[in-house]
């Protein structure tokens, strides 16, 4: 499968509403990583947007990266020096977004920028991963980040996007509905007097 590029973040900025400023991608299978022991690291690859930038931690306006709906958040997670990871049942949501995807009972992942470095984009800002107890599937979640806008009229003024990127999510066992169980009964009868005729 291709990469899972945010369009609905592009989108929003060709339709001149919100700009996207970080970017992530997620490769199935490439970044779904088997750890064993029922364990799977999800890696992101982040990248900061033209005429964007994150300012250093105090200055500026913070710039963060939240994941929604991280199912099966084990506690495990890894990211570039300068951020700083923290997760929570809600937020961290810039102001202007709505996401759609929040369930109060699933964490989510939460990086913020606290590097002493000003970032001007466009930058590749590295890979950030935290690891589920549910892996092998995903479905399609929800991000929101939020930079700086870095030139023109607006530079200065801190700029959100929120799209979709891939998330864990549990595979369910379907459950045979009553006509499946009916038919596979009367099949293993037919079978059963086919067998006893030969018998015969």
């Amino acid at each position: 499968m291709k990469t899972l590029t945010l369009m609905f973040a592009v989108c929003l900025f060709a339709a001149g509403g919100l700009q996207a400023d970080i970017i992530p991608s997620f490769d199935f299978p490439a970044d779904m990583t088997n750890l064993g022991g029922g364990e799977w690291m999800y890696s992101y690859t982040l990248d900061l947007g033209d005429a964007q930038r994150i300012d250093a931690a105090g200055t500026g306006n913070p710039a963060s990266f939240t994941i929604y709906d991280f199912l099966g958040f084990n506690g495990a997670h890894s990211e570039p020096a300068g951020w700083e990871f923290s997760s929570s049942l809600t937020g961290l949501t810039p102001p202007n977004i709505i996401p759609t995807r929040d369930d109060p009972d699933i964490p989510n992942l939460i990086w913020t920028y606290t590097g002493p470095s000003l970032v001007l984009g466009p930058a590749f800002l590295g890979v950030f991963s935290a690891n589920s107890t549910m892996g092998g599937f995903y479905r399609i979640g929800e991000y929101a980040a939020q930079a700086t806008k870095s030139i023109g009229l607006t530079a200065g003024r801190p700029v959100q996007n929120h799209g979709e990127v891939a998330v864990p999510a549990q595979l369910l066992t379907p459950i045979p509905e009553p006509a499946s169980m009916l038919l596979i009964g009367t099949g293993l009868i037919g079978v059963a007097l086919a067998h006893r005729r030969l018998r015969r």
